[in-house]
C-alpha cells in the first residue's frame, strides 16, 4: 500500500511551505508533510489533512510539528520501526 506522491525538489525553496509528499489514509482524509518557516525557525510538519467535496484539502489538529534539527533522529526511530514492523510480520 504505497500511495506516496512526492511534491518537492532537492533545490532550496523560494519560499514556504514547500510540500514534499502524501499520501491515503481514508477516502477523505490523507498525510502530508511540508516543510515550513514557524518564527524564524525551519520546521516539519507531518499531518493528518481533511477532503472535503468541491474543496481543498484542510489541515487537522492532528499531527507533529517539530524544528528540522530533529528530522534526522526521528528519520532513524522510523527505521527501527520499520525494522521492528517487518520482523513481527515475517514470523
Amino acid at each position: 500500500m504505497n500511495n506516496l506522491r512526492k511534491s518537492a525538489s532537492a533545490e532550496k525553496p523560494s519560499s514556504y511551505p514547500v510540500f514534499i509528499a502524501d499520501g491515503v489514509i481514508y477516502s477523505n482524509f490523507i498525510w502530508r508533510l511540508k516543510l515550513d518557516e514557524l518564527d524564524g525557525r525551519l520546521v516539519f510538519d507531518l499531518r493528518r489533512w481533511i477532503l472535503k467535496v468541491d474543496d481543498d484539502p484542510r489541515p487537522t489538529l492532528k499531527g507533529l510539528c517539530l524544528s528540522i534539527e530533529h528530522l534526522d533522529e526521528i528519520v532513524e526511530a522510523l527505521i527501527k520501526a520499520i525494522q521492528v514492523r517487518d520482523s513481527i510480520c515475517n514470523e
